[in-house]
C-alpha cells in the first residue's frame, strides 16, 4: 500500500468548517483577564499572551483535520 503525500492532488475535496465567533470572545476575555491580573506594564504579561496566541495559531495550522471537512 502506498500513501499519497501530495496534498495538492486531493486538496479540492476539503473545505474549511465554519468556526464559532464565540471562540474569539473567549480568547479576548481570557487575554483581558491576564492583562488585568498581571498588569499592563509587566513584560511577562505580553510574553505569555504572545506565546499563548502563537500556540493557538500553531495548533490550528498543525491539526488541519479538526478544522477541515471532506466534501462528498
Amino acid at each position: 500500500m502506498q500513501i499519497d503525500q501530495d496534498a495538492r492532488r486531493h486538496s479540492h475535496l476539503y473545505e474549511l468548517k465554519p468556526m464559532s465567533r464565540w471562540y474569539l470572545v473567549l480568547v479576548l476575555a481570557l487575554s483581558g483577564l491576564g492583562i488585568y491580573v498581571n498588569g499592563w506594564d509587566n513584560p511577562a504579561t505580553w510574553f505569555l499572551l504572545l506565546m499563548g496566541w502563537g500556540l493557538g495559531l500553531a495548533t490550528l495550522l498543525t491539526n488541519p483535520q479538526k478544522w477541515l471537512s471532506k466534501l462528498d
